[in-house]
C-alpha cells in the first residue's frame, strides 16, 4: 500500500469488523444472504488493507448480492454502476452534458437581443459560460468525496441542481459506503487501468473547469468489483485487488441451494419440499448443460424460481407449489440459453 493510501483511515473503522459477521448478512425484507467462511475471509482481508475486492464467478452466483449486503450490513450507502462495453471510464466519475450546454448556449443567443427581459427566462437554462453546471457526479465522485459534489450545485437554477443518488441520503456529506463496479471484465483495459490512479492517489481530474477532486479522509469507500471472466483483466490491475472467486459445488449443490433458500425466504410461504425440488432442477439442469455453453443457471435462478412461488401460490400446499416449480422451471433454466437461437 503507498504513502497516499496509509493516511487514509480504513472507511470502515466505524463499523463492525467482518470477522465478527453473523454466518448471514440482511437483504430486503426478511431475505438474508449466506456468508460462508472464504467470502468473510476475503472481505476482511480488503477490509483491513483498503484494497479493492474484486469477486470473480459465474453469472448469477451472489456476487451482486455480497456487495448489496455488505452496505446493508454496514448501515451505509451503496453507489453501483454496470460496466458495458461502451462505457468510459470518467463515466464512474462525472458525466458532462455537452449537448445541454450546447442547446443552452443557442438559448442564450437567441434571448440575447431581449436585453433585461432575458432576467426572466434564466431559471430555464443553466449558464453554458459556466461548464461546471453540466456536470453530474458519477459514484466514484460521490464516495470519496461528496461534499465537492454538492458545491456543484452554487449558481446553478434550482430545475438543475444536483440531487442525491438512489440509495444514498439526502444532503449526505460523506463517511463509509460501498462501490460496487459490476462486471468490470465487461470494459476495456482502458477503463479498468484508469481506475489504477484512484486506487492508488485517492483523486482523478475534471477537464472541462481543471478541478481536481481529491479524497476526503472520512469518505474512503469499500470497492467491490465483479466479473464473470468474459476477458483476462489487466495484470497491474489484478495486483492491486483481493481476489474472491465464487464456485458453486458440483457435488451437493441441492442441498447448499436449499440452505440460502430457508435464509431468503420464511417457511410460511415456500414449503420446505418446494425448496428442495427448485434446488433439484437447477442441479439437473446444469448437469445437463455442455461445458461449450455459455449460460447455465445457478443461485440468481433458483431464488427467482422459489420467488415466483411466493408471490403465486404462498398458501398452496407443497404438492401444489413443487407442480407450479415444474411448469416455471424451464423459465429459468437451459431454456433461456435457446433464446438466441430461437431469435436467429
Amino acid at each position: 500500500m503507498t504513502e497516499k493510501n496509509a493516511v487514509h483511515p480504513n472507511p470502515s473503522n466505524d463499523l463492525a469488523d467482518p470477522h465478527f459477521f453473523d454466518e448471514s448478512l440482511p437483504l430486503e425484507g426478511d431475505a438474508r444472504y449466506l456468508l460462508d467462511d472464504r467470502a468473510k475471509l476475503a472481505v476482511r482481508m480488503a477490509w483491513a488493507t483498503s484494497r479493492p475486492l474484486l469477486v470473480v464467478g459465474e453469472a448469477g452466483c451472489g456476487k451482486t448480492r455480497l456487495a448489496q449486503a455488505l452496505a446493508k450490513a454496514w448501515g451505509v450507502p451503496l453507489f453501483a454502476r454496470t460496466i458495458h462495453a461502451r462505457t468510459e471510464a470518467q463515466d464512474l466519475f462525472f458525466h458532462f452534458d455537452a449537448i445541454a450546454r450546447l442547446s443552452d448556449a443557442q438559448l442564450r443567443s437567441a434571448l440575447g437581443a431581449l436585453g433585461p427581459a432575458i432576467d426572466a427566462v434564466k431559471p430555464k437554462y443553466c449558464d453554458p459560460l459556466k461548464p461546471s453546471h453540466y456536470l453530474r457526479p458519477g459514484p466514484l465522485w460521490w464516495a470519496i468525496n461528496a461534499p465537492s459534489a454538492w458545491r456543484l450545485n452554487d449558481g446553478r437554477p434550482d430545475p438543475f441542481k444536483v440531487i442525491a443518488p438512489y440509495g444514498m441520503p439526502p444532503e449526505w456529506s460523506g463517511g463509509a459506503s460501498v462501490i460496487l463496479i459490476d462486471e468490470v471484465d465487461k470494459g476495456s483495459d482502458e477503463l479498468a487501468e484508469s481506475l489504477l490512479e484512484l486506487l492508488d492517489e485517492k483523486r482523478f481530474s475534471v477537464p472541462w473547469t481543471g478541478q481536481e477532486v481529491l479524497g476526503d479522509p472520512k469518505s474512503e469507500p469499500f470497492l467491490l468489483l465483479t466479473s464473470n471472466g468474459a476477458r483476462q483483466l489487466p495484470a497491474p490491475f489484478l495486483r492491486r485487488c483481493i481476489v474472491l472467486a465464487m464456485q458453486l459445488p458440483t457435488d451437493g449443490l441441492v442441498d447448499w441451494l436449499m440452505k440460502r433458500g430457508r435464509l431468503h425466504f420464511t417457511a410460511s410461504k415456500i414449503k420446505d419440499d418446494a425448496l428442495r425440488r427448485a434446488a433439484e432442477l437447477i442441479d439437473e439442469d446444469r448437469r445437463s448443460v455442455s461445458s461449450k455453453q455459455r449460460y447455465r443457471p445457478g443461485v440468481a435462478e433458483y431464488i427467482d424460481l422459489c420467488e415466483a412461488i411466493t408471490e403465486l401460490a404462498a398458501n398452496a400446499s407443497a404438492h401444489e407449489q413443487i407442480a407450479l416449480i415444474e411448469s416455471l422451471a424451464p423459465s429459468v433454466t437451459s431454456h433461456k440459453g435457446e433464446a438466441n437461437r430461437l431469435q436467429g
